[in-house]
């Protein structure tokens, strides 16, 4: 019966691997070298900067980009002190539709963000603050860009209020 997981997350697979083809073939799939390298990258960045570190900087860019969200009308849909410090969860402003901003966000200005999931899959956004999404040369064009799309649809939105936020990524 199929559990749900995929192929790569199915344990179930992994188990009949090991027990059937271990001897000769020692995982499910092909392990993707470009992965385990990037993983690797990725973990001595995070060592050299330090963990606390790191999270800060993740934290200073939630800010920024939440204090620009709500400047354009989003609603925040977890309260800051309990949210993620890896991504902020919206509802579209009243009246506008989620699927019409991503699509014209992809569109005009080729910045991709995600539907929200479950009960707000319909209404809310997701955007991230991770790894290059906690640089300002990400986070301005993704302000600016969500200003743009909100006029275009109908939302009057005052030019760089979406900015009002961005001290706080050099804030300690």
């Amino acid at each position: 019966a199929p559990t749900g997981h995929g192929f790569y997350l199915d344990l179930l697979t992994w188990r009949e691997f090991i027990e059937n083809w271990g001897d000769w073939h020692p995982s499910v799939v092909t392990m993707p070298a470009s992965v385990i390298l990037a993983l690797r990258a990725s973990l001595r960045k995070l060592k050299q900067e330090g963990l606390e570190q790191r999270r800060a900087h993740c934290r200073r860019a939630a800010r920024a980009v939440r204090a620009g969200l709500a400047a354009m009308g989003f609603d925040l849909l977890i309260k800051d002190e309990w949210a993620a410090t890896g991504i902020t969860m919206v509802s579209a402003p009243a009246g506008m539709d989620a699927g019409e901003i991503l699509a014209h966000l992809l569109e005009e200005h080729n910045i991709a963000i995600a539907r929200g999931g479950g009960k707000v899959s319909g209404g809310g956004l997701r955007i991230g603050h991770m790894g290059m999404g906690t640089q300002p040369d990400h986070i301005i064009p993704l302000l600016l860009g969500l200003e743009e799309t909100l006029r275009s649809l109908g939302r009057p939105v005052e030019r760089g209020s979406s900015l009002v936020g961005l001290s706080a990524l050099w804030a300690d």
